[in-house]
């Protein structure tokens, strides 16, 4: 007697609001063959550069109670199920990806398990465990292309970033001076050394600073576009400024005993020039065409927006300033009663 077999798919009507919530599961078998009962459970894994996770998002009933399903039929089983709202949207990055998948667990009869046999495992895009279970697995993208781009208005502070050519050319300078001046190798001087390097680092980097002055940005949003406001003081001065914002992939990995960050440019607006300008000047941006760029901040995965001010300083440095904001997606005003997992 030749066993039976059975073939299990699961389908998701996927949505562009970034709320998939229905599909179903087909099911087509050879023999009539009793189900005990089918659960599905929709997960939410993060996995990259990093100490991966999964959420269990939702466990969603679809039989209950024993049914046959009937020989040569296409059994069709929808379900629904609810994503919870500001759900994070499905994306592949070059340090991170976040993936969505429905995972259906099917609970054969006990006597009717036994009809499947092994020509079951060859004939479904599923796998089957020793206590009458069959699971199959579906990646659907959960996607938001409904909901626009909107900045967090208000005022911003730049930070000015570290310079490496200063402690690189003081390194430089001690170094020829230890080889002209100093014969033998000597581990006190050695130390004298980069306490210099350091200290000389701060000074310079603080007597930038404060020769500069402070540096702000106000931002509008303006329907498709956001307005950026640069503040400066009198004595601010750059040679070859320009002004453009990065969106920010940020991935820590503490899976070993150290613990490392790696970071990816996912996207860089055009550079703007800043010509001279006494007190204020105002550029205007276009947001980003791509819906995967959200701000978000989950355990240590981060993508964040960046306004940078390069230029060249009349000591020759060049110099960068940058200062993070943060961009939703404007949310549905109906979405009530759900919580951000």
């Amino acid at each position: 007697m030749s066993s039976s077999t059975l073939q299990a798919e699961v389908f998701i009507n996927e949505t562009n609001d970034g709320h998939a919530s229905s599909g179903y599961l087909e099911i087509v078998t050879t023999e009539d063959i009793l189900i005990d009962n089918i659960v599905a459970d929709i997960q939410f894994e993060a996995r990259g550069r990093m100490r991966g996770y999964q959420n269990n998002i939702a466990t969603v009933p679809i039989i209950l109670e024993p049914t046959l399903v009937k020989a040569n039929e296409e059994n069709i089983l929808p379900f629904t199920f609810e994503l919870r709202d500001e759900n994070i949207e499905s994306y592949e990055g070059v340090n991170v990806s976040f993936i969505y998948t429905c995972e259906v667990t099917i609970y054969v009869n006990k006597e009717d398990f036994k009809k499947l046999g092994l020509n079951f495992l060859s004939s479904v895009k599923s796998f089957m465990t020793s206590d009458r279970r069959l699971r199959t697995l579906k990646q659907f993208e959960v996607k938001d292309l409904q909901n626009a781009y909107k900045v967090t208005e208000g005022l911003y502070g730049f930070n000015l970033e570290m310079n490496y050519a200063i402690p690189v050319f003081t390194a430089l300078i001690l170094f020829l001076g230890y080889v002209l001046f100093i014969p033998e190798f000597n581990t006190g001087y050695l130390i004298i050394g980069i306490v210099i390097i350091i200290l000389t680092t701060i000074f310079v980097q603080s007597f930038i600073k404060s020769s500069l002055g402070k540096l702000t940005m106000d931002l509008e949003d303006d329907e498709g576009n956001f307005r950026c406001t640069i503040g400066k003081t009198k004595k601010f001065n750059l040679k070859e400024q320009t002004l453009y914002y990065e969106i920010i992939e940020e991935v820590t990995d503490r899976r070993g005993t150290k613990t490392s960050t790696s970071t990816k440019v996912v996207h860089t607006s055009e550079h703007k020039t800043m010509n001279n300008f006494k007190r204020n000047a105002v550029f205007d941006f276009p947001y980003v065409d791509s819906p995967d760029y959200e701000c978000l901040q989950m355990k240590d995965v981060s993508f964040y927006w960046q306004m940078n001010i390069v230029g060249v300083s009349n000591l020759g440095l060049k110099l960068k300033y940058t200062s993070k904001f943060e961009v939703k997606k404007s949310k549905p005003i109906s979405a009530e009663g759900l919580v951000k997992f």
